[in-house]
C-alpha cells in the first residue's frame, strides 16, 4: 500500500500546472475536459498523482466555505473488496464516484483504477484504505507510515502554531510548523535525495521562487520550503525525518 493521490485548490489551473511541471518537474497526466481540473503524475506514471482544482470545483477555492480534503491510498483489488466489508461492518458508509451510497467499486478508465470512497470524522474524503502503522505521536499530532519513507501527518490546527524544538534548536517531529496549519493553504512534501538539495536550491532560484525556509532535523534529514502560485506550502525532504532511511 502507498499514498496514491492528493489534491490542492488553485486559483488558475494553467498557472498552477506550469509551476508544477516546470518548477517541481511533475509530468502531465490528464486534464478533465468538463471541469477545471488538471492531474499530474508524482514519481512513476500511474504510481501516484496530484490534482489541481480550479475555483468552484469540488475541491477548489470557494469563498467563505471551509474546504474538505481528499486523499487516496493504493491497494490490491482483493484488499479493496476486503476494505469495503470492513468499512460497512463498522457502520461507515461507502460511496461511489458520484457521491452516492455504493458497496461496489467505481472504475475510472484513464487512471486506470477501481475505487471506493468514504469520509473521515471531519468530512474529508478517503479512497480505501485503513490500518496504517503509527510511527510517532505527541500532543502535536500523529505520524502514520503509508509505505517505506512515505507518511501521513495528522496535526491539530492549534498545535501547528506551537514551538517544537530540541535544545540544539533543531525541529523535533511530529512537526509544529505554521506552514503545516490544517486551515487555508495546503502542504505537500516530495522526497528528494541528499545529493539533490543543492541542485534544487539552484533550480528554485533559477525560476525566481523564494526559498522560505531550510530546516535541519535532529535526525540529520533536510527540508526545503517554498510556496506555489496559490500559496500552498511545498516541501522537498530528504529521507529519514521520521525513521532511519
Amino acid at each position: 500500500m502507498h499514498l496514491y493521490e492528493t489534491h490542492l485548490p488553485v486559483a488558475d489551473t494553467k498557472v498552477a500546472e506550469k509551476f508544477y511541471r516546470e518548477v517541481v518537474g511533475l509530468p502531465f497526466a490528464y486534464r478533465d475536459p468538463s471541469r477545471d481540473i488538471v492531474f499530474l503524475w508524482v514519481d512513476a506514471k500511474q504510481k501516484a498523482m496530484i490534482g489541481l482544482w480550479g475555483p468552484n470545483t469540488a475541491y477548489g477555492k470557494q469563498t467563505g466555505i471551509a474546504q474538505k480534503c481528499h486523499v487516496a491510498f493504493a491497494v490490491s483489488l482483493a484488499e479493496l473488496f476486503a476494505a469495503i466489508e470492513k468499512l460497512n461492518a463498522n457502520n461507515i458508509e461507502t460511496l461511489g464516484f458520484d457521491g452516492n451510497k455504493s458497496s461496489e467499486p467505481t472504475v475510472i478508465g484513464w487512471m486506470p483504477s477501481a475505487q471506493i470512497y468514504f469520509r473521515d470524522p471531519d468530512g474529508h474524503i478517503y479512497k480505501q484504505v485503513l490500518g496504517l502503522s503509527k510511527v510517532k505521536a505527541s500532543d502535536t499530532g500523529c505520524v502514520f507510515r503509508v509505505a517505506d519513507q512515505r507518511y501521513l501527518l495528522i496535526i491539530s490546527r492549534k498545535a501547528a502554531h506551537t514551538p517544537n524544538k530540541t535544545a540544539s534548536g533543531d525541529l523535533l517531529p511530529p512537526c509544529a510548523l505554521p506552514q503545516q496549519d490544517g486551515q487555508g493553504p495546503g502542504h505537500i512534501a516530495f522526497g528528494i535525495s541528499k545529493d539533490e538539495v543543492d541542485s534544487w536550491r539552484e533550480r528554485l532560484a533559477k525560476h525566481d521562487v523564494d526559498l522560505l525556509s531550510e530546516i535541519s532535523w535532529e535526525t540529520g534529514a533536510r527540508s526545503l520550503y517554498f510556496r506555489d502560485p496559490d500559496g500552498h506550502m511545498i516541501e522537498l525532504a530528504t529521507a529519514g525525518i521520521w525513521e532511519a532511511a
